[in-house]
């Protein structure tokens, strides 16, 4: 199959210009713009200083270092090391610069971020290319036609490529995009225009190989379309929307449970917040109602303290106040999710409470796109169904009793933990393609008709079904309908302890930093002697 041109392209071709004087980029570009019947493709503009070529040459050498270091990424074939080290030999030193923008129009009323050009540099005006083009860690390369609002998975599979995990995306333009890729750990990525460059670890090489190489093509500009891989699969414009249609990628929203945690609604998942996150929600189901703080200290420790509210229970005999209960809860994980095996924790609710919702339990989570499935076995309140035997009893006949002594407060309880009887839990949650809407459904395992101090419930079912409605990155709101027969509330405050800083009000101003490259030599010595009096640094 070859690819076919469009008319207007075979009068262009790309082409390269010495600067001849000092200029701004937005003065340079529009006489050379003018007169042409095709406009070039001003995304992959390509500006280069000869002063940049030995820095990226040394960034060369060190890639081809890097390839052939068996140490560094074992278990590559010689022959693919061979091959990508030849790909990356034959890829010319450009000396280009990464511009932000290169629109004239925008430069001139963005004059602080408007290039200053200098005499001896060049530029050069690629032609619109049709293609994307894959390259693989052994060193092949793949195009394939361009379609809007495609994804980097999308071409990856088009050129054959067995499930990647993750890709660089070089845009013509030069800027470099890391993202996950798989179904399983997608995530919120821009879409490859023509001409980018898309790298893949179909080979398992060190990513810091995989990002060096990334940035080398960077320098290369657009990705042409090239003759000799005209017999590589192309696709069609009229088959882009059957081959190519599949949903957009998005990263994996987490969002609280009723009892402030990660999870879905009454169950937890094996799923955590980034480290450094902290929320506040407030939930009801009647008859509790519960304020609960959830902390991440930690990528895999997740830390919940809460207070929860019995109507139907007075705090003491006579009292018109209803009982309040105190606990702790700690969620440890204990896998990262793969492509094959899923996301396991591990955690324990009212760790040093009363013991009245005291629980635990193993779950495991996995994603398949935009459902992410959890499944579970859980103890006490968690697992009071008591459907499942004991698995830990094969192991002594003490786990099958469990003994707690309710009322008692602070006080760890382990010859509790994980004994007596077990009940499987789990669900699944829906990203819908509206971006602030969640939806969830899951089996509780818990059983309410035996709860603390006689409050029994009517259950009608142990299917739980509810919705998250993201109202911002700080605020999430959730509707549920629980037991088969109870009507739920939570909302969510969130948000991260480890972005906030305190200000310098008394520090040195800052030194200013130049967004553009210099039109001439910078002065190292004032600049030096700037970094030693707001360091202290010598």
């Amino acid at each position: 199959m070859a690819l076919i041109f469009p008319p207007s392209a075979a009068v262009w071709a790309d082409t390269v210009e010495t600067v001849r004087k000092s200029e701004r980029l937005s003065l340079w570009l529009p006489p050379r713009l003018l007169g042409l019947s095709v406009e070039p493709y001003l995304e992959g503009l390509v500006w280069s200083l000869p002063e940049e070529e030995p820095l990226q040459g040394r960034m060369k050498s060190a890639l081809l270092v890097g390839l052939q270091d068996k140490d560094l990424s074992p278990g590559i074939p010689q022959a693919q090391r061979t091959a990508l080290t030849r790909f990356v030999t034959d890829l010319p030193i450009t000396g280009r610069v990464v511009l932000g923008k290169t629109d004239p129009r925008w430069l001139e009323v963005h004059p602080a971020l408007d290039p200053l050009l200098q005499p001896g540099q060049t530029i050069r005006l690629p032609a619109r290319p049709l293609s994307v083009s894959i390259l693989t860690g052994d060193g092949h390369l793949c195009q394939v036609r361009h379609a809007p609002g495609a994804h980097a998975l999308d071409y990856v599979h088009r050129c054959g490529t067995a499930n990647p995990t993750q890709a660089w995306i070089v845009q013509p333009d030069g800027i470099v995009q890391h993202r996950h890729i798989a179904d399983w750990n997608q995530e919120k990525q821009d879409t490859p225009a023509p001409g980018a460059w898309i790298v893949v670890d179909a080979l398992p090489w060190h990513n810091g190989v995989l990002e060096q190489l990334a940035r080398i093509l960077a320098t290369q500009g657009p990705a042409g379309d090239r003759a000799e891989l005209l017999s590589e699969p192309v696709i069609p414009s009229g088959m882009v929307s059957s081959v190519l249609g599949r949903e957009r990628p998005r990263d994996l929203e987490t969002t609280a449970g009723d009892w402030g945690g990660i999870g879905l609604l009454q169950t937890p998942t094996a799923r955590m917040a980034p480290a450094g996150a902290a929320s506040i929600s407030l939930s009801q189901a009647v008859p509790y109602t519960r304020l609960n703080f959830n902390l991440q200290p930690l990528r895999g420790l997740e830390t919940s303290f809460r207070y929860t509210d019995v109507s139907n229970v007075p705090y003491g005999p006579g009292m018109s106040q209803s009982y309040k209960d105190k606990s702790i809860d700690l969620k440890v994980r204990l896998r990262q999710e793969t492509t094959l095996l899923p996301e396991i924790a591990m955690g324990i609710r009212d760790l040093t409470g009363t013991g009245l919702f005291s629980g635990e339990y193993l779950v495991g989570s996995k994603r398949t796109g935009n459902l992410d499935w959890s499944l579970g076995l859980g103890w006490g309140y968690v697992g009071k169904r008591g459907d499942v035997n004991n698995p830990l009893s094969h192991l002594s006949s003490g786990f099958d009793t469990r003994k707690v002594v309710a009322g008692s407060t602070g006080q760890f309880s382990p010859s509790a933990y994980f004994h007596g009887p077990a009940a499987f839990f789990g669900g699944v949650q829906y990203q819908t393609p509206w971006d602030p809407l969640i939806l969830k459904l899951e089996y509780d395992g818990n059983d309410y008709r035996h709860e603390p101090f006689g409050g029994n419930q009517t259950q009608k079912s142990p299917f739980n079904v509810g919705a998250v409605y993201r109202y911002s990155d700080n605020v999430e709101l959730a509707l549920a309908l629980e037991r088969g027969n109870t009507a739920t509330w939570s909302a969510t405050f969130h948000g991260r302890l480890d972005t906030l800083s305190t200000p310098k009000v008394f520090d040195p101003k800052p030194v200013a930093v130049s967004r553009l490259y210099p039109g001439r030599e910078p002065d190292w010595k004032a600049t030096q002697a700037e970094l030693e009096a707001a360091t202290g640094w010598k």
